[in-house]
């Protein structure tokens, strides 16, 4: 019989581990529960080794109230029409997995535009502007009588300007970016906004002081707090991810897995000690397990693959 947990099973495990973790679960859900449990062996080795990862599922329940929230949102507003990753109840894994790495899922149900896990996409604005969207990114759009506003809930997006008036600014809700004809990269996390800027000038404002401050090519800087502060060179190409690639010149390992995270289904994780390691490459975004396989001959690394959608990175073992 072949073990091998699919990846359907481990997303039916997940499933399971917020109806639990909701605390609301019905004597009927429960049974059903044990019925899926028992029904395969793998069934059973998929929920231990989920257990493994998050001991007592804090995860699970601290993802539930979003979840269930998330679930009455989509039935306030099925007239509007969404593209999902996921449907149904795989809606409510994906934001298990949110939870895990931090990611803030409610707004792909509410965004005008939104990308998946290991999805791009490219947006043409009035003017010959464009707007590359990396994965797991959510944004509306606004015409405005200054032109075109991108407003970012989540994710990282590349903006490249049109033409004459055909600026794109940017809001979030730490501030606000206004370029001067450039090309910039625009990355939102929950309480912070980071602005790359690749070409021109750009102007960023704190959403708390309205002041702003002219920031020049070559130059990245953090929104958060109320606060404007500048940001070391990181030795990624800020706007690499819009080719396809994850691009780095001695930069942290931490730094490219993460980049490789956002573009599989499921957990990439590692500890602080495999983050502090240095690399350069080329790495595909298309790709990501040769991308890895490639980390691995060039570092002391290894995988511990729990399922497709488990990776652990840790450090080779001392032979």
């Amino acid at each position: 019989m072949d073990d091998k947990i699919t990846d359907t099973v481990f997303e039916e495990a997940i499933q399971w581990a917020v109806v639990l973790g909701s605390g609301t679960v019905s004597p009927d859900q429960r049974e059903a529960f044990n019925a899926w449990l028992r029904s395969a062996p793998t069934h059973e080795t998929a929920w231990r080794r989920l257990q493994e990862i998050d001991g007592d599922f804090d995860v699970a329940r601290a993802a539930a109230a979003p979840a269930r929230a998330t679930l009455a949102a989509v039935r306030r507003s099925r007239r509007r029409k969404r593209r999902a990753v996921l449907g149904g109840l795989s809606a409510i894994a994906l934001l298990f997995v949110g939870a895990w790495v931090g990611s803030d899922y409610r707004y792909r149900w509410t965004a005008e535009v939104a990308t998946g896990p290991a999805e791009r996409q490219t947006l043409e604005i009035a003017g010959g502007g464009r707007v590359y969207l990396n994965a797991r990114t959510a944004l509306d759009i606004e015409t405005t009588a200054e032109g075109t506003v991108v407003r970012l809930h989540e994710g990282a997006i590349v903006v490249q300007s049109g033409s004459g008036n055909a600026a794109i600014g940017v809001s979030t809700t730490e501030g606000r970016l206004q370029p001067v004809g450039t090309r910039y990269v625009v990355t939102r996390t929950e309480g912070a906004t980071d602005l790359s800027v690749i070409a021109g000038v750009v102007s960023a404002s704190p959403a708390a002081t309205g002041d702003a401050r002219h920031i020049d090519s070559g130059t990245q800087i953090r929104i958060a707090d109320g606060e404007l502060r500048y940001l070391p060179a990181t030795g990624l190409r800020a706007d690499a991810w819009a080719e396809g690639i994850i691009e780095a010149d001695d930069a942290r390992l931490g730094a490219v897995l993460e980049g490789l995270a956002t573009h599989r289904h499921g957990w990439l994780l590692f500890d602080d000690d495999v983050a502090a390691l240095r690399v350069s490459g080329v790495f595909r975004l298309d790709d990501t397990d040769r991308a890895l396989a490639a980390l691995q001959k060039a570092l002391p690394i290894e995988f511990d693959r729990m399922t497709d959608w488990v990776v652990r990175v840790r450090l080779r073992d001392a032979k």
